[in-house]
């Protein structure tokens, strides 16, 4: 119990636990608690109870009980902290930061250029000092002239569902709908694997998931295999940008610390992700639930007030020193479970979403091309709302039989009001860009990490590789190219040409690593041009299961090396193309001499398809046996085998 009391977590807890039990009337109790440590720290000087002493990672700091003062005056910073560590290292970052001041209310971090602690009392409060002069922050390295900023939202799980930009008329999207009209909107943009960690380390390093080894959830990372490649951030960060970022812009773990210091400036710590589940059933993700009180608990609220800080240090920066800016915002809705307020969930009716009406499995496809999931409907209360009484019910879908309509009414009821939730908080981050006046000096890029079934093919999921888990929407406002502005393009994009393709619009310097993604920057002087690209290319592996549609099964610790199969797909302006090859998980090879376990191939005859705008016509029959198309399955197959070639 003495070891427990010495934890420096429970010295954590104990400055909120203490003041809480005394404002209940339980001050005996907190007495109890407190007397406890003080035994229990008795000759030890370095692990002093919470009243007072110095934490041995942060320096010194103070646990006020009763209340914490604040320097309102001399305040340079207030932002949304992870916890008040990071508050701390914000301020040991920081050279013009004398004292700062963690308010666990609202989890808002104060630094101010003021050593002492004077000005209005705020309840439950860690707040600390310099013990030492700073020691100078090294100049960054010299920007270059005209360098335009960079405000770049990664959203998660989103397929393409606005309101104007994408055509989904049953989608709520103010926000996202503005910046479209004054946006490029690409019809045409692909992840290289549909699931959040190949995807992110994809587009964050600037390789293809077959370079970076990186083929599920796992925590390994592209720093496993190249741990001095230079990231997208970190290319801004080494031509004299600021850059910050919060969110799920990297995948958790993946790599670890958020890639701190390498990729992030370290005037700010880096705004960390969350897990953030329905409070009544926290242990799935395949569930939802609308929430009444107040927005701070969600945490995109919290990620957009931090972002919001961010853009005001970036602001007096850009003031003093002209100093460009690249801030990163990884959005965590709508990706599972679907947590939203509840004036959210009132936008839509349920009885009112359509449904898919492409429920059936794609014809003649093959059933290892499915994904297989389970989700939980909770109980609805008298306004039809989630969270009334009763059980939750559990779905399993299959490639043989649609589920419950309701259910997937209510399914997609969810997935729109979060969709919806994260237009508001990319609103604020916008409006707050404004009035800023940095609006017009900032290129500001919003996609998805990968795209989303909703019931199509009675699938809920992404991890697949057909059209609607590999497309995602991508907004890209560029001032300084008015061509692009409010005009679209069908080029076929990639989410891995997107560091080199921002680094030319900011006017940096060409990236110096070997960067697998293309530089399609010339599509916003001529959206119509689509001669940038030929092919978009994406891949998804399965296991090996004695059921067929259950290869998807690649959960668990060293799932890369179950993987059997790995399928590959290719996109042209007229069709995808999906081979299923043998793949050696142990050399992380294919086997192409064995040829093709299977294949897939879909029309997307720009006279005809009409999937780009409505997906119930997306890839309803696999069309690889036609004899008419053989020729094309010859030529995609080749540049199968050329882009993915060992």
């Amino acid at each position: 119990l003495a070891r427990v009391f010495a934890s420096p977590d429970f010295l954590m807890m104990m400055g909120v636990l203490v003041p809480w039990l005394r404002r209940i009337g339980l001050s005996v109790v907190a007495m109890s608690l407190l007397a406890a440590c003080t035994q229990a720290h008795q000759g030890n000087a370095t692990r002093p109870c919470p009243q007072d002493g110095e934490h041995d990672m942060c320096g010194p700091f103070r646990i006020s009980q009763e209340h914490c003062v604040w320097t309102p005056k001399n305040q340079i910073a207030n932002f949304t902290s992870y916890s008040y560590r990071d508050c701390c290292a914000a301020c040991k970052a920081n050279p013009d930061c004398q004292s700062w001041y963690f308010i666990i209310f609202d989890t808002s971090c104060r630094l101010s250029s003021d050593s002492a602690m004077q000005g209005k009392p705020t309840d439950k409060c860690y707040s600390g000092g310099r013990s030492q002069p700073p020691s100078p922050s090294p100049p960054p390295p010299p920007f270059p002239k005209n360098a335009l900023n960079v405000l770049y939202f990664v959203v998660d799980d989103f397929r393409p569902e606005m309101h104007d930009a994408y055509g989904q008329s049953q989608l709520i999207t103010p926000n996202l709908d503005t910046l479209a009209s004054e946006s490029l909107v690409f019809d045409h943009a692909y992840c290289q694997m549909a699931v959040c960690s190949p995807s992110r380390n994809s587009f964050m390093s600037g390789r293809r998931p077959k370079t970076t080894r990186v083929f599920t959830n796992n925590r390994v990372s592209f720093r496993d295999v190249g741990p001095n490649w230079i990231t997208m951030p970190e290319h801004f960060k080494k031509h004299g940008f600021l850059t910050l970022g919060g969110g799920k812009t990297y995948h958790p773990n993946s790599p670890p610390d958020w890639d701190e210091p390498k990729s992030w400036s370290q005037e700010f710590p880096y705004y960390r992700f969350h897990m953030s589940h329905c409070p009544d059933f926290t242990a799935e993700l395949g569930t939802w639930c609308a929430l009444n009180g107040t927005l701070d608990q969600f945490y995109d609220y919290r990620l957009a007030n931090s972002t919001m800080a961010f853009l005001d240090y970036a602001k007096q920066q850009r003031d003093a020193t002209q100093r460009p800016f690249f801030i990163m915002a990884g959005m965590r809705r709508p990706h599972g479970p679907w947590k939203v307020p509840t004036q959210y969930w009132d936008l839509y009716n349920t009885k009112d979403i359509k449904l898919a009406t492409n429920m059936n499995y794609t014809k003649d496809a093959p059933l290892l091309a499915y994904f297989a999931t389970s989700f939980w409907r909770p109980p609805t209360d008298a306004s039809g709302r989630p969270g009334g009484p009763g059980n939750y019910q559990m779905y399993n879908t299959t490639p043989f039989e649609p589920i419950d309509f309701q259910a997937q009414r209510e399914a997609r009821h969810a997935y729109y009001a979060a969709v919806s939730w994260t237009d508001s908080q990319v609103g604020r981050i916008l409006n707050h860009l404004k009035k800023l006046d940095l609006y017009d000096s900032t290129i500001v890029v919003i996609h998805g990490d990968h795209g989303y079934h909703l019931g199509e093919h009675n699938m809920f999921h992404k991890f697949t590789n057909f059209e609607l888990t590999a497309r995602t929407p991508l907004l890209m406002r560029v001032p300084n190219k008015p061509k692009s502005i409010g005009t679209r393009t069908k080029v076929l994009a990639e989410l891995v040409d997107m560091y080199p393709t921002l680094a030319r619009l900011a006017n940096t310097p060409s990236p110096t690593d070997d960067l697998e993604g293309t530089d399609i920057s010339s599509v916003f002087d001529d959206p119509a041009d689509t001669s940038s690209k030929e092919f978009a290319f994406s891949q998804y592996p399965r296991c090996v299961g004695a059921t067929p549609w259950l290869y998807n099964n690649c959960g668990g610790a060293g799932s890369s090396k179950k993987l059997g199969l790995m399928g590959m797909t290719v996109r042209n302006s007229t069709l995808r193309f999906t081979a299923w090859v043998p793949w050696d998980p142990m050399s992380q090879k294919t086997n192409w001499t064995a040829g093709p376990y299977a294949v897939e191939l879909y029309p997307h005859d720009p006279a005809l398809d009409h999937c780009s705008d409505d997906f119930n016509t997306c890839e309803n029959a696999n069309l690889a046996k036609m004899p008419k198309y053989a020729n094309a399955i010859e030529t995609l197959y080749k540049a199968i085998k050329k882009r993915f070639q060992d």
